[in-house]
C-alpha cells in the first residue's frame, strides 16, 4: 500500500517483536526448578498465535511465519480495499477514492464505538433495573417470595 501503512503499522509490531529478548528475563539457575520466565497467559495474543514452541520468544522459523501471515493479510485488505472503493476501475485508488475510503472507516470505527458504548449503557442500565426490584421474582424456585401489590386507577371523570 503505502509508505504511512507500512510506517505505522508493520514497523512498530516489527520493532517489538525484534526488542523482545532484549527484555526478557535472565534464565534461573535450575531451568527445571523454576517455572517458564513469561507464563503462556502473560503472552499478547498475538505473539502467542506465532510462538509454536511456548518459550515466550519467537526465533526465525516464527518470526518468517508471522511475516509471512502479515504480509497475506495486508494484500487481503488492499484487495477488499480495491473491490470495496475503485468507483473507477481501474486497479488502484485515486485520491478522491482515498479520501472516501478515510472517511468510510472513520465513520464505521465511530458507529462500531458508539454501539460498544450503548450496548455497556443498556448492560449497566438492566443490572441496575434487575437490582432495584423489591426483592426476588416469584419463580419454580422461589414460590414464596412476595408479589408487587395491584393499584386500582380509578377512571378519569366523563364530560
Amino acid at each position: 500500500m503505502t509508505k504511512p501503512l507500512l510506517r505505522f503499522t508493520l514497523l512498530p509490531l516489527l520493532c517489538a517483536f525484534a526488542a523482545a529478548p532484549l527484555f526478557a528475563q535472565a534464565p534461573a539457575a535450575s531451568p527445571a526448578a523454576a517455572p517458564s520466565a513469561t507464563p503462556a497467559k502473560k503472552l499478547p495474543a498475538m505473539l502467542r498465535k506465532y510462538d509454536t514452541n511456548n518459550d515466550g520468544v519467537l526465533d526465525a522459523s516464527e518470526k518468517a511465519a508471522m511475516k509471512k501471515d502479515l504480509a497475506e493479510r495486508k494484500a487481503a485488505k488492499k484487495a477488499a480495499d480495491l473491490k470495496r472503493f475503485d468507483a473507477d476501475g481501474d486497479g488502484k485508488l485515486s485520491k478522491a477514492e482515498r479520501r472516501k475510503r478515510k472517511e468510510t472507516v472513520k465513520a464505521e470505527k465511530q458507529a462500531a464505538k458508539d454501539a460498544r458504548k450503548a450496548a455497556k449503557k443498556a448492560e449497566r442500565a438492566a443490572k441496575k433495573a434487575g437490582s432495584a426490584g423489591a426483592g426476588p421474582a416469584k419463580s419454580a424456585d422461589n414460590p414464596e417470595a412476595p408479589q408487587p401489590k395491584e393499584i386500582a386507577i380509578p377512571p378519569a371523570p366523563k364530560k
